[in-house]
């Protein structure tokens, strides 16, 4: 009888320590896929979820349909915010800041005056999250352009600007550059990310300065008319655009273009190796935070000349940019060797570039490992050019992006347990 009893109980006491470890194990994936919103910030010329852009063709998704609809779908809050589609990196990340927070864009006493324009931009009545505290952390994910935003708005959350507090009273002073604000921040992926910079722009020479003219003239172009209901620059602070609710449009003012193009507080400039060896000076990881970084290739070695030359399958826009990349070795205006360490490309970013930042913590991840904070990732590389990583532009399936995200996705929700 009394060993009847010892066994009955024993079952019981099983069954409780199973039944217990399941619930822990679900409230656990809970809390990390809805409380931890994703917030997804876009490359170069990119726009977000409230961009008139966005109702006909998703920056997140591209050919490919809305990608939210399906993490949604799975569990996934997820939000995409819109910056400066060719502002620096600075300007996107206090844009960014103002879209969490709420409240208006403040570039900085120090940094608006060292560039010469407006300290102060648009006014967010209405964050694009209800919530961010250290309880309800955001995950951040930025494509291209949007990986150097996002790893720049961390560390301004981490350790604010010693300039900027240093020229500004403590009044004045947006709580961006006071620091201390880590604790809402849970992870960091970067998607084919110029971390380092791109031989783009000495890889193609002249061209490539035409077409940042031209591209600052068409973003300029399309903030100073009624284009910007579709397609939105946020180019205020240099006076290059409609403000929001303007019954009155702007000047074409081909003085502030030129001023805004020769400048070095613009993406092109950011994107450069020299540029983004400057950015890098001023960020590091935070040992809070986790990182992960994905690289693309469209490229492979030439057997016969050593160089990296365009797959098939790539965007045929991106073609001729991925052989000029691929073959392209010299030295930056600021003495930077570009080897051929830089030549296997996704057709706009170096490879090397987008594994990860030079100078900060890295390791390669292997599949199933227990992931530790404040060391960068690096994630297998993917088999995509550069837009396949948002979509692409029919030369990627429904299924290969879902699947990508959705296995992304959970290696960050599960990362810690």
């Amino acid at each position: 009888m009394k060993k009847r009893i010892i066994r009955t109980l024993s079952v019981v006491l099983c069954i409780a320590i199973l039944v217990c470890s399941m619930s822990m194990g679900v409230s656990a994936a809970d809390i990390d896929k809805n409380d931890y919103t994703f917030v997804f910030v876009h490359g170069l010329c990119g726009w977000g979820s409230d961009d008139g852009a966005n109702k006909y063709f998703s920056y997140w998704g591209m050919m490919t349909g809305n990608l939210f609809t399906e993490l949604e779908r799975k569990g996934y809050n997820c939000v995409a915010a819109g910056v400066g589609t060719v502002s620096s990196a600075w300007d996107r990340a206090c844009e960014l800041y103002a879209q969490l927070a709420g409240g208006t864009v403040d570039y900085g006493a120090a940094h608006s005056a060292e560039h010469n324009h407006a300290r102060y931009g648009r006014t967010y009545n209405q964050p694009i999250i209800t919530q961010w505290d250290s309880e309800h952390k955001i995950n951040l994910v930025g494509h291209s352009f949007g990986g150097v935003t996002v790893r720049l708005l961390v560390q301004l959350l981490a350790e604010g600007s010693e300039e900027e507090r240093a020229v500004t009273p403590e009044n004045e002073l947006s709580s961006l550059f006071k620091g201390g604000q880590t604790d809402k921040v849970y992870s960091v992926t970067t998607l084919a990310a110029p971390h380092n910079g791109t031989s783009f722009f000495e890889a193609t020479g002249g061209f490539s300065n035409a077409l940042v003219k031209i591209f600052c003239s068409l973003a300029a172009l399309s903030g100073s008319t009624q284009l910007n209901k579709l397609f939105d620059p946020m180019l205020d602070q240099f006076g290059l655009s409609y403000l929001p609710g303007s019954s009155s449009g702007v000047n074409y003012d081909i003085s502030k273009l030129s001023a805004f193009i020769n400048s070095k507080d613009n993406a092109f400039y950011d994107l450069t190796i020299d540029g983004a060896a400057e950015i890098n000076k001023t960020i590091r990881t935070q040992p809070g935070v986790y990182y992960y970084s994905y690289a693309g290739t469209k490229t492979s070695k030439s057997r016969w000349t050593g160089n990296y030359v365009p797959n098939f399958g790539i965007n045929a826009l991106m073609f001729p940019y991925a052989y000029a990349i691929g073959k392209y070795t010299g030295v930056t205006a600021g003495g930077r060797v570009i080897d051929e360490k830089w030549l296997e490309n996704d057709g706009l970013v170096n490879t090397i570039s987008a594994r990860a930042p030079f100078d900060e913590p890295s390791r390669v991840y292997y599949s199933g490992e227990k992931v530790q904070p404040g060391i960068w990732y690096i994630m297998p590389t993917q088999n995509m050019d550069h837009l396949e990583f948002s979509g692409g532009m029919l030369n990627i399936s429904w299924s290969k992006v879902r699947n990508f995200y959705l296995q992304h996705l959970e290696i960050v929700t599960t990362a810690g347990m």
